[in-house]
């Protein structure tokens, strides 16, 4: 069919605000806000209303057109009974049910590419979840704050308010650095730093982290800042600083003691400490945690801390793993690959116990090997004892040797039993503390310590 005229439709347009009311079928075009609309006619016409309807684009607001959402839960073959009865159902708006969901960072604006600064949306997102004015009374607004894969730069420190709980997609995966400075530090609920808990705020503590790691990428600030706060608990985090940082963890009590901290399962790299105490702090567990790179010690006890638990960490390479165990504080499962180090047994306060040890001096064909004088530990300051047993064969040699080892002064005292006919070995200790075996067969040594340092 041949095509004899051409007609053009024309709509109505104008902004979203002067919209008119619409003929019957008559269609308006708003410009600024890119959307259309038709007009619905009459109830003389036979219209259900008087108005105007939205014909949807890709431009229209999907979800305010879904106004409730009801769960079914046919999955399990039935639908699922939400009200007091199967006519009653219970609805929601499909917003309220996503806005349920863990927050995300991004939805603040955040990128997380490693090179957009994210300090202002990171922070807009803890403040406008956390918000100090409804703390206390709309619990409802805290929520989880999710920072998906990827690295967060951010060039000051973000704050840590009451109840605080964020998590990553683990700690290679989500990752926040910071160009110089901390990454974190607490803060109570009005966000105050100093004089915490005036002004009718809640005091800083119930703060969660999990699957993230924690980066400082220059300066001496601590990566992580804790101040008289409680309730404090990193699960599968990543801490990490530069060599000049103090401690990667600084535990302060400049308002009240800190309670009730721990870390679980987490990797502390870099600096001169891992943890530190320059305040007071009661109830810290750090357990099942690899400490490396610091280059004097993992943890710092101090005079500061008590009720401290170092539970079956592994520290690669540090001076000294934990300094300064005193009073009700604990060590027990740990290990370091610094073999130079007797890090074995159980510290209860300043007390060890149980560094229980077997030496195997064996024969390898015609050539004896590892016989001689070895070098077992050597003996810090302080007292204690060791019992050990030395067998060659049938023939066993067994005592307690007894040492009190001050500066370069040691005493000490070898009460042992053998067989009549000497098994040709020898333990024996020299001024310096350096206790050593020495034996002529092939051998097994297996001594424990009881030390007091």
């Amino acid at each position: 069919m041949a095509i004899v005229q051409i007609s053009q439709i024309q709509l109505r347009r104008g902004l979203h605000d002067d919209l008119p009311q619409l003929a019957s079928a008559e269609m308006g075009w708003s410009i600024d806000t890119r959307q259309l609309f038709i007009g619905n006619g009459t109830l003389a016409e036979y219209a259900p209303t008087e108005g105007i309807t939205e014909i949807l684009t890709e431009y229209s607001d999907f979800l305010s057109f879904i106004t409730s959402y009801q769960f079914k839960g046919t999955d399990s073959g039935y639908t699922s009974q939400t009200g007091v009865d199967v006519t009653h159902p219970v609805t929601r708006s499909l917003q309220t049910i996503l806005d349920e969901a863990v927050i995300s960072v991004r939805s603040f604006g955040a990128v997380g590419d490693g090179v957009t600064d994210d300090t202002a949306s990171i922070t807009r997102a803890i403040r406008e979840i956390y918000k100090d004015s409804l703390n206390q009374t709309q619990k409802q607004v805290q929520r989880t704050i999710k920072f998906p894969a990827g690295t967060y730069k951010i060039t000051s420190a973000l704050p840590c308010p009451p109840n605080l709980t964020i998590t990553g997609d683990g700690k290679n995966n989500s990752v926040i650095s910071a160009t110089t400075g901390s990454v974190f530090y607490t803060c109570d609920s009005l966000y105050q730093t100093s004089s915490l808990g005036t002004n009718g705020a809640t005091m800083p503590g119930f703060v969660t982290a999990s699957d993230i790691t924690l980066l400082t990428n220059a300066g001496t600030s601590p990566v992580l800042q804790i101040d008289s706060a409680n309730d404090i608990v990193f699960n599968r985090c990543g801490l990490t600083g530069p060599a000049g940082v103090t401690n990667l963890v600084s535990i302060n009590s400049i308002s009240t003691i800190s309670l009730a901290l721990s870390f679980n399962n987490c990797t502390l790299t870099g600096g001169v400490g891992g943890i530190g105490f320059p305040g007071y702090a009661t109830g810290v567990r750090v357990s099942g945690c690899t400490f490396s790179g610091q280059t004097t010690y993992g943890i710092d006890c101090s005079p500061y801390v008590t009720g401290l638990v170092d539970a079956n960490n592994y520290y690669i390479g540090i001076p000294t793993p934990v300094r300064g165990i005193t009073g009700n504080n604990y060590s027990y499962g740990s290990i370091t690959s610094n073999t130079a180090v007797d890090f074995g047994g159980v510290y209860s306060g300043s007390a060890k116990q149980g560094t229980g040890r077997t030496v195997v001096y064996a024969v390898a064909g015609n050539t004896i090997s590892g016989l001689g004088t070895s070098t077992i530990t050597t003996l810090a300051n302080g007292a204690g004892y060791i019992d050990y047993q030395i067998t060659t064969g049938s023939n066993f040699r067994f005592g307690t040797f007894k040492y009190n080892n001050s500066g370069n002064v040691l005493v000490f005292d070898d009460e042992f039993i053998e067989p009549t006919s000497s098994i040709g070995a020898n333990l024996f200790a020299n001024s310096s503390g350096i206790l050593s075996c020495t034996v002529t067969g092939a051998s097994t040594l297996k001594y424990n310590i009881k030390q007091f340092v």
